[in-house]
């Protein structure tokens, strides 16, 4: 038996078993009964071999306390499966397997984890983890962590498997991980490991974004609608910065939407027609107001229409859309290319990914035509080039707009439907991917008088969508707020500004993004963007986590957000029905008290506080929305506790002390009654004068304690007469001020 021990937990290996073990609950869960991998190898007469672990030889086991080794042999073929430690502080581990041959070999699939368990088997699919064990078992949550891996099970039985359909002599498989649950909650495990991922990548830091978008100002979709130009961009850029100088709000990012490339071009060149001098007047007008510079690309060339051209014809997905296969490496080759040249070139800092089709159904291409498994060599030159481009660009910042999400149906609708299956997102993008897109903006299925409302109900019933979807809310891209008179955004105008602004800081996604345009906006409005980004900048500076209210947005009720820490927080409560509704919102946060105060009713702000409160009545207007503010009331100050022998002084600092209370206690924690409440040989001094207890009439049944009024006392000394010959506890409280006990 060999084994992997954490703090939190351990992995034994034996015999082909894996059993993990609890420390602290000493519970366990065993995975038995399968094989090691199983690989499917193409053959020389056009099918494939099957190759079972089993069936190899055994050539050696190494293990440290950071890893086990198995290396097997079967001919000329050579497979190492290594376990290791993937993160200690949590109890993770991951399986790596590789492949070795003297020749190229075909790897069409591999099964990296088949094993048997007797703990209840849940969740899984495409790229979600399988969840495994609970109450009599250890919990423990695992699965291939790729986007599109197929971590399947049936029965009792794993089948976690991929099609990398690759030919060479060195293969690598997608690791398996393994983790416990550190939280009683395998949910929340998996959770917090995807957030932790997620910050600590190293793709960039938590620190405040606000990001403009040129997308809505122009609408090069619908005939009639502006198209964008260099000179739309140019009159922009100026009415920007007014609108910093209102609002005294830094844009850090412009990004630059769709259809500055020139038609049947690799995105090397912008439209001589609408861009006649080229990037550079507008690169120069940029650094002028000092805003790093976002593109943004459809990855799968399909607006660039290059599929037409001959060259690029045997590349088509044969999807019916134009769409180039990512997984040929030629086309992968072009598409880092022409994004690597604009980076390099124009100092691009962020990109927008945009109209992501992974999968094919291109049988002459080199992958499987099965949904999930086509994806699988697309996504993966996908995240290579993404790797290739940080290496390039270490600031660089990755947006995932429409087709990132299992199937394209599900930006659709919010709405739940008995058909649908799986998940709308895998949270493994989030180990990769800044921000993930939970859908174009579009009416809900919930009726409103104004379009807008109906709008930003459906953002957040994809975002609970997503988070159904465990991918982390800072991994999440909420549409942000649109502003237009264009079609793309049904020509709403200001309609769904004020909402749409405030929502993104309670919804967690840690970034500010407007789209539009900003001449529409009124002072009032800029100053209220002003107001926004206040919060936005506590939200970050205080850490704050998001949680979703109980209710869910897909029911067309009252439902909504909360963020914050321990010490303070918002909450945004919104009612998407044409009816007035009373709301009682409380927060685990509420459970000592907290001052709230009532801030934002439909976009106007207001100001109404609600001292220790541990549950809010609130009126929610039709089709409106409130946000509340609050602080954890201090709690009550605790007491100490002292022994006292005879001639013992204590003196207590009572500056802004109200009061100071007293009980006396025997060693054996009797009480010492008294009929005035104090000891004959105890006295409280300040400055020499004696300070007399609250208690005026004599208690002919004795008592054990005394209330001191204090009036203004700086120091109080307690005095046990030195001749006295006992020795008694004292415990003490000291009662601030009302006017002092939020001091600090």
């Amino acid at each position: 038996m060999h084994d992997l021990t954490t703090p939190v937990g351990t992995l034994y290996h034996f015999d082909g078993m894996l059993t993990f073990t609890h420390r602290a609950s000493g519970k366990s869960l065993t995975l038995a009964g399968g094989d090691e991998f199983v690989l499917y190898l193409a053959d020389a007469e056009g099918g494939v071999r099957a190759i079972h672990s089993r069936e190899c030889e055994p050539v050696s086991t190494d293990a440290t306390d950071r890893a086990i080794v198995l290396i097997y042999r079967k001919e000329d073929l050579t497979v190492t499966v290594t376990y290791a430690v993937a993160d200690e502080s949590v109890a993770v581990f991951e399986k790596r397997i590789t492949v070795d041959a003297p020749a190229p070999i075909t790897v069409r699939r591999v099964c990296t984890e088949n094993r048997r368990t007797c703990g209840t088997l849940r969740r899984g699919g495409e790229g979600q983890p399988v969840f495994i064990g609970g109450e009599d078992n250890a919990a423990v949550f695992c699965g291939m962590e790729f986007p599109v891996a197929n971590n399947a099970w049936e029965g009792n039985t794993l089948g976690f498997t991929q099609a990398p359909y690759e030919t060479t002599t060195h293969f690598e498989a997608i690791p398996v991980v393994y983790g416990l649950d550190i939280c009683g909650d395998i949910e929340a495990s998996f959770r917090a490991r995807m957030a932790r991922a997620h910050i600590t990548r190293g793709a960039r830091e938590k620190q405040p974004m606000r990001v403009y978008s040129d997308w809505v100002l122009h609408d090069d979709l619908t005939p009639g609608d502006p198209i964008l130009t260099a000179d739309m961009t140019l009159q922009n850029i100026p009415a920007l910065r007014e609108f910093e100088k209102k609002s005294g709000v830094k844009f850090d990012y412009y990004l630059m939407d769709a259809f500055w490339f020139e038609r049947h071009t690799p995105y090397d060149t912008f439209r001589p027609d609408t861009f006649p001098d080229g990037m550079k007047p507008v690169r120069e007008a940029l650094d002028e107001v000092d805003m790093k510079l976002g593109l943004w690309f459809d990855i799968n060339a399909i607006h660039t229409h290059l599929a037409e051209l001959d060259e690029w014809k045997e590349y088509g997905a044969h999807l019916g859309n134009g769409a180039l296969c990512f997984s040929c490496d030629k086309v992968a080759e072009m598409m880092t290319a022409g994004i690597e040249k604009q980076i390099r070139e124009w100092g691009v800092k962020m990109l927008k990914l945009d109209f992501a089709y992974f999968e094919c159904k291109n049988p002459a291409h080199n992958h499987s035509v099965r949904h999930i498994e086509s994806k699988e060599k697309a996504v993966r030159n996908f995240i290579r080039m993404i790797e290739h481009l940080r290496r390039v660009e270490p600031e660089l910042v990755v947006l995932c707009y429409n087709g990132w999400t299992t199937t394209l149906d599900w930006i659709w609708s919010a709405q739940r439907a008995p058909e649908r299956q799986g998940f709308a997102v895998s949270p493994y993008w989030c180990l990769s991917m800044d921000y993930i897109y939970c859908g174009d903006p579009r009416p809900s299925e919930f009726a409103s008088a104004d379009a807008g409302n109906s709008v930003l109900w459906y953002q957040d019933g994809m975002l609970r969508a997503f988070d159904d979807s465990l991918m982390p809310y800072a991994a999440i891209d909420d549409d942000g707020v649109m502003v237009g008179e264009t079609a793309t955004m049904y020509r709403l105008g200001t309609s769904m500004y004020r909402l749409g602004l405030l929502a993104q800081v309670p919804r967690g996604g840690q970034k500010l993004h407007f789209y539009g345009d900003v001449k529409l906006l009124s002072d009032d409005d800029a100053a209220y963007f002003g107001y926004v980004n206040t919060l936005y900048e506590r939200a970050l500076a205080g850490k704050y986590e998001t949680t979703l209210l109980p209710e869910d947005a897909r029911d067309g009720q009252p439902y909504g957000y909360a963020a914050g820490n321990a010490a303070e927080g918002m909450a945004l409560v919104v009612n998407p029905t044409s009816q007035t509704v009373a709301y009682s919102l409380t927060l685990p946060a509420w459970r000592c008290g907290v001052r709230a105060t009532l801030t934002v009713v439909n976009g106007e702000r207001t100001e109404a506080v609600h001292p220790a409160v541990t549950a809010l009545p609130l009126t929610l207007p039709p089709d409106g929305y409130v946000l509340v503010e609050w602080t954890a009331e201090p709690a009550a100050h605790g007491f100490d506790k002292i022994v006292m022998h005879g001639g013992d002084r204590l003196t207590l600092c009572t500056e802004g002390m109200d009061a100071i209370q007293l009980t006396f206690t025997t060693d054996t924690g009797l009480p010492m009654r008294y009929p005035d409440g104090c000891p004959p040989e105890f006295a409280l001094l300040s400055g020499g004068r004696a300070i007399r207890s609250a208690l005026r009439h004599m208690v002919w049944s004795g008592v054990s304690w005394s209330h001191y009024p204090l009036d203004g006392e700086c120091d109080v000394t307690l005095v046990w007469d030195e001749d006295a010959d006992k020795t008694m506890n004292v415990k003490y409280q000291l009662i601030p001020r009302k006017d002092t006990e939020h001091d600090g």
